[in-house]
């Protein structure tokens, strides 16, 4: 359909179209995976994806879309599960994810105005600068977007209870026509917006009411059952305690979320976040009441009193912080699935108990849960889960019994959340007929052809061409037939089969295979790990992301995708940042899987050339022990001559071949500072070989299991128990691989590592360090991803360097865990690498330090590139550097340092990586249906 404008949408577009058949792929559904049956009923491919930046290009898109009659199907991040961001005839998804500018911040007026991409989380964060907040935000705030919400409908997030809902709070709202006019809405008229799913417009700009940043205080409380626990609501409500907040928790969800937490915390150890120490009483339904601050001394005693009166027990400060803090991650049950089936309905407060044991009457199985109060505490919007396996037989029944609960809450007096697409049939109650009925006629005036996302929010009886007419019948059925299909369901087993594994595919049978497995189908597809990846915000498109490529995977392993070159190298663009480990709600080890599994995987991919990535390193790394293939026989010459080493001990050091060869000042530092302090470290010399990183960055540790080897035999003759490094991902392949790998080997491996600046830290208190010289520096500091999202040593760096007397340390907005990447391991993609690494940089430059400092070979090298690349004014350096200055010993000049890194970099890495600079072409700009070379 949309051969014919092809050209016209490059030429719109540039970069920022996609026709590959992948990325299509994962732009055809949202959070919820659909049914067969209803896959089958409509058409969820579209035929390309475009990202504008811009209104001016939208209107050329639908100038575009009126002559040559195809649907525009917008959307946000992807994070809702109404289908309101899925094609139903094909198309074009329009992706605001680059519309993404806070236009305006009135702090008088406590306004602001956005477009449609921003993300929540982003926006309060902005906010929070300028001494405002947000009045209500999403569950989902780290990931959805503004106008997403005003699309998807509801409106009913974390603040509802005090402030109402998004549609009370948004001022102003403006929206492009598929007749192209830019009009803007206010008042009443904004109902031709909300939750309308993008059926009457692109919405292009919001003003929104926000408020003073405030401190709030949470308060969690226990109840033995469901009823009292909506007593104390009704008595909130009553007593007209001013609460901001009002969430709650079934003792079914909150038993599946522990039991979720710590199912993934026995898997293996490959990071460091741990499971929450606190847990609420067994068998407790849990209430959450959060309050301002400032008004404490007269709503605490009214709530206590309220909580002791309803049979409540106030739960540990500590305990509601954790809650509090936790308050994004309540779809972190559906690892126990590892597939979730969830209904949502607003009902009033008092009948969520009968509402709730109907619902599991009904349904014939076990059901968590939830929900968030509003209107100052007479509705509730209660989310309904149950566990599911979507790889049974007869998992689509689970979605049949799933609309179970929202035919109960009807016959209660309640209404569904929304419409979106699979419950347009209800949009009478959820948004409202006379709602409903102007804004369809808006939209028939509008756009008389129908090319705003067909077949969303209008019923049947609206609109008779919808594609989703068919759909309406099967829904009406399924929620009038629960007993049936709950009958019919027993044949096929009842219920999820719990952590099935079974080999499925190449994927399925590698080592770690079936666990990585499950865990794709764990993937909540929230998009948390999509806002924060490096990756992602770099090539911008779905399959970047960490989501995308769990989501593909899925689709791969049940032949319903091809992997080509295009794909193959996406997962290797990643950075390893591992910044999706630190915000995944079901605790995924996400970034290891690439390492462990999937990577093998595309080696055996006749699809993929794997040969570019692997064949030079493996060969290096065999024959010279270096992935770079240096000479082994230099290894050794960064040695100071006055260096006490010793063959063997207790401790080691372990320099890595980035300090060997090039940064040299990090391995020599080191050895001078650990000789300073008494440590005589035993050396590897000639026997220290590759750790192996580079092959894990490829997925092949098991091809080098000799040097694996070899390296653990080495340490464990010497009597090692302790192996000191500088290298951050020398850190983390013997900290986090080596044990699996040593398993895997049948190799005795007990040593502790400890990245160089937790020594230095160390010393440093102990007093065999003392920083005496001045060192009159303003610097920021860079936090290397491997040592601290990876091993969440974040504090003592800054120790060593705030112990130097004379140094301002400044800090990036992005810093410790959340600290921006610097791209590295990207750098075979090199335009890919270098902007991430330049982004870091100019990020740097806004701090106003004269030095970027950091305690990574790897990051440094990268940095410096980055620096030369924009002429910035920034100087590189280790933090070894000024420590050793600190106390008078000799540093290597920096200008030696950054030759041999340009060195290194201009005659060996860039002549090879720019013989394949078409495939970062691929990556950001897939024009093509699919590469194969």
């Amino acid at each position: 359909m949309l051969d014919d404008c092809k050209d016209e949408l490059v030429n719109l577009f540039g970069d920022r179209v996609a026709f590959h058949d992948v990325e299509r792929l994962l732009y055809s559904k949202d959070m919820v995976t659909l049914p067969g049956f209803v896959r089958d009923k409509i058409n969820t491919m579209p035929d390309c994806v475009v990202q504008p930046l811009s209104v001016d290009e939208l209107s050329e898109l639908v100038k575009l879309a009126s002559r040559h009659v195809f649907a525009l199907v917008p959307r946000g991040a992807g994070t809702a599960g109404y289908g309101g961001a899925v094609p139903t005839r094909g198309g074009v998804v329009v992706d605001f994810s680059r519309m993404n500018r806070i236009i305006d911040v009135d702090v008088g007026e406590r306004t602001v105005v956005v477009e449609p991409g921003v993300l929540w989380e982003d926006l309060y964060d902005e906010l929070g600068k300028k001494g405002l907040s947000l009045m209500l935000y999403p569950s989902s705030a780290i990931s959805s977007t503004v106008s997403g919400w005003i699309a998807n409908g509801g409106g009913v997030g974390i603040g509802s209870f005090g402030c109402g809902t998004l549609r009370e709070r948004l001022v102003e709202v403006e929206i492009l026509t598929a007749s192209g006019d830019l009009r803007t809405l206010n008042g009443d008229d904004i109902d031709l917006v909300f939750g309308m799913s993008g059926t009457t417009g692109f919405i292009t700009r919001i003003k929104l009411e926000v408020m003073d940043l405030k401190d709030i205080i949470p308060v969690a409380a226990a109840y033995d059952s469901l009823e009292d626990l909506t007593t104390s609501i009704e008595r909130i409500r009553d007593r007209n305690i001013g609460l901001w907040h009002l969430s709650f928790k079934d003792s079914q969800h909150v038993e599946w979320g522990v039991a979720a937490e710590e199912l993934q915390a026995e898997r293996m150890p490959l990071h460091h976040e741990g499971e929450h120490g606190l847990k609420a009483p067994k068998g407790a339904h849990i209430a959450m009441y959060v309050y301002p601050a400032d008004r404490e001394d007269e709503i605490k005693p009214e709530l206590l009193d309220v909580v002791e009166s309803c049979n409540g027990m106030i739960l540990d400060e500590s305990f509601a912080k954790q809650e509090w803090d936790d308050r994004f991650n309540h779809l972190r049950l559906k690892a126990l699935g590892p597939s979730l089936v969830s209904s949502e309905i607003v009902i009033q407060v008092e009948k969520i108990p009968e509402f709730a044991s109907e619902v599991l009457h009904r349904i014939g199985c076990d059901a968590a849960f939830e929900g968030v109060v509003f209107d100052g505490g007479r509705w509730a919007t209660v989310l309904i889960h149950t566990l599911e396996d979507e790889r049974r037989r007869g998992a689509m029944l689970s979605f049949a019994k799933s609309l179970a609960p929202i035919k109960i809450g009807e016959d209660m007096g309640g209404r569904p959340y929304t419409a979106g697409m699979l419950l347009n049939i209800d949009a009478d109650l959820s948004i409202g007929r006379e709602k409903i009925q102007k804004a369809y006629a808006f939209k028939k005036s509008v756009d008389p052809r129908g090319i705003m996302n067909p077949g969303k929010v209008f019923p049947e009886s609206l609109d008779s061409d919808s594609p989703t007419r068919s759909l309406g019948m099967y829904i009406k059925l399924a929620r009038n037939a629960t007993g049936l299909i709950t009958a019919i369901d027993e044949v096929y087993g009842g219920r999820a089969p719990g952590r099935e594994f079974k080999p499925r595919g190449l994927v399925g049978k590698e080592t770690f295979g079936r666990e990585m497995v499950y865990d794709a189908y764990a993937c909540i597809s929230c998009g948390y790990c999509r806002s924060k990846c490096t990756e992602f915000k770099t090539i911008g498109w779905e399959s970047a992301s960490p989501r995308g490529k769990f989501n593909f995977i899925r689709e791969y392993i049940d032949n319903r995708a091809a992997l080509d070159e295009r794909i193959g190298d996406i997962f290797f663009a990643c950075t390893t940042c591992e910044n999706c480990n630190l915000v995944c709600q079901a605790k995924i080890p996400i970034e290891q899987w690439w390492d462990l599994t999937m990577r093998p995987v595309l080696k055996d991919e006749k699809a993929y050339d794997f040969s570019f990535l692997f064949k030079p390193s493996y060969d290096n790394l065999l024959e010279h022990h270096n992935a770079a293939g240096n000479p082994h026989e230099l290894r050794t010459a960064w040695v100071p001559d006055n260096a006490r080493l010793a063959d063997e001990g207790e401790v080691a050091y372990f320099a890595g071949c980035i300090a060997s060869y090039t940064v040299k000042n990090l391995a020599e530092n080191a050895i001078r500072l650990l000789n300073h302090a008494g440590i005589e470290p035993v050396y590897l010399r000639e026997e220290e070989w590759c750790c192996g990183a580079p092959m894990g960055l490829v997925g092949r540790f098991e091809d080098i299991s000799e040097v694996i080897k070899h390296n653990i035999e080495e340490l464990n003759k010497r009597g090692v128990k302790t192996l000191i490094t500088s290298c951050p991902g020398c850190w983390v392949t013997f900290a986090h691989y080596y044990p699996l790998l040593a398993k895997m080997l049948d190799i005795p491996y007990e040593i502790k590592v400890e990245h160089i600046t937790q020594v230095l830290t160390r010393l440093i208190k102990e007093g065999k360090i003392t920083p005496e010289k001045e060192v009159k520096q303003k610097i920021t500091y860079h936090d290397p991803c491997h040592i601290g999202r990876a091993g969440g040593i974040c504090d003592e760096p800054r120790e060593v360097l705030q112990s130097i007397s004379g140094i301002e340390l400044v800090e990036m907005p992005a810093n410790r865990e959340n600290a921006n990447c610097d791209g590295r391991h990207t750098i075979r993609f090199p335009e890919i690498g270098k902007k991430i690494a330049i982004d870091r940089v100019r990020e740097a430059e806004g701090t106003g330090a004269d030095l970027l400092v950091s305690t990574c070979s790897s990051c440094e090298t990268n940095l410096r590139i980055a620096v030369r690349e924009i002429a910035s004014k920034l100087k590189v350096v280790d933090i070894s550097d000024l420590l050793a200055e600190s106390i008078g010993l000799p540093v290597r000049d920096s200008k030696e340092i950054e030759t041999l890194v340009y060195n290194a970099y201009d005659n060996k890495q860039k002549p090879k990586l720019e013989e394949e600079a078409y495939r970062a072409e691929n990556i950001m700009a897939p024009h093509q249906k699919s590469y194969v070379k």
